[in-house]
């Protein structure tokens, strides 16, 4: 089985209902795996997943 092409920032952001600015954020500060080539950013489908699987505690509330 191939693995599905990774996205660009555009097709992210309608995959997770934000704006492409929140998508260059998230890969930015680490919480989204995505690959450079160049200035182009790809985010791997897996790592989409990877995201939404994530925790959803709240930008520094503290761990229990």
């Amino acid at each position: 089985m191939t693995p599905a092409p990774p996205l660009t920032v555009e097709e992210t952001a309608v995959r997770l209902a934000v704006s492409a600015g929140t998508v260059r954020m998230l890969c930015r500060t680490g919480q989204l795996r995505h690959r450079r080539a160049g200035r182009l950013i790809r985010i791997p489908a897996a790592a989409i997943e990877e995201w939404l699987a994530g925790d959803d505690r709240c930008e520094g509330e503290p761990q229990t």
